[in-house]
């Protein structure tokens, strides 16, 4: 009997050790994912299970795999449970701004810092007392991809929410965290990038998350372009000069000098 016998890991049967590269974006929707394999070659589907499509295929020499996972936390952290125990160890999760007055109109690529802990499945992993940070690894390649791509790379701590906390009709728990985001400038963002960063520094994988446009989703402004490059980034850097990961210094040559926080 093989792992892909059993039913219920791999994403239905369909993945086993090998299927996944190391570096995965994760998208919300099905058509993003399709949408980040699009340009890359030897692309095959390793698995079409529920809300789940997960393609693998190469980008130049490397290797890539772009996962969905579905609206909420909960599929969010089954997709990364299945992602860390079947060989990723660098997921980026992309997503979009709420709509509203949490919006960032100028177009600018947003990077997350660390996320407020709204969601409900990374209290399965680690208290609410236990903070939700991007690797640093990861927001600075993603901040260097920016630059490259011209665009400005905002960085905030972005706020992981499972209901819209402007809804008119709210519960006590809701409006005092609607108000916890007002008061801490947190960003509202669709995604799930809480549970990935708790689950992703249980597992010890690299972590990160960057938001487009609440008007046209993960793609605005090129943000899955930058996701794949902010992989593409960090491959380069694992394999630096002699072999060997490439010293942070030369790392911090490529940030931007134009990142501007979000202020609301």
């Amino acid at each position: 009997m093989t792992e892909r016998d059993f039913i219920h890991r791999g994403f239905g049967g369909s993945a086993v050790v090998g299927d996944i590269a190391p570096a995965v974006v994760l998208t919300v929707s099905r058509e993003d994912a399709r949408a980040v394999a699009a340009g890359w070659s030897d692309t095959r589907m390793v698995a079409d299970h529920y809300g789940f499509l997960v393609l693998t295929g190469r980008h130049g020499e490397v290797r890539l795999t772009a996962c969905s996972a579905g609206l909420g936390s909960a599929a969010a952290a089954v997709a990364i449970e299945e992602l860390a125990r079947l060989g990723a160890s660098t997921i980026l999760g992309v997503g979009s701004m709420w709509a509203g007055v949490w919006s960032v109109a100028d177009g600018s690529i947003v990077i997350a810092d660390g996320a407020l802990r709204g969601d409900a499945a990374s209290h399965g992993y680690a208290r609410l007392g236990v903070p939700a940070a991007a690797h640093p690894d990861v927001v600075m390649a993603a901040t260097a991809a920016a630059r490259r791509a011209g665009h400005v790379a905002r960085h905030a701590v972005v706020a992981d929410l499972e209901v819209d906390p402007g809804a008119a009709a709210q519960s006590s728990r809701s409006k005092a965290l609607d108000a916890t985001i007002r008061e801490t400038g947190a960003l509202p963002v669709h995604g799930s990038p809480a549970v990935l960063f708790v689950a992703g520094a249980v597992h010890g994988l690299r972590t990160g998350f960057l938001a487009g446009s609440a008007d046209t989703g993960a793609n605005d402004a090129g943000t899955l372009d930058i996701a794949i490059a902010t992989l593409l980034t960090l491959t380069a850097w694992d394999a630096g000069p002699d072999g060997l990961s490439m010293p942070v210094a030369e790392r911090m040559r490529s940030m931007p000098r134009t990142d501007r926080r979000i202020h609301r």
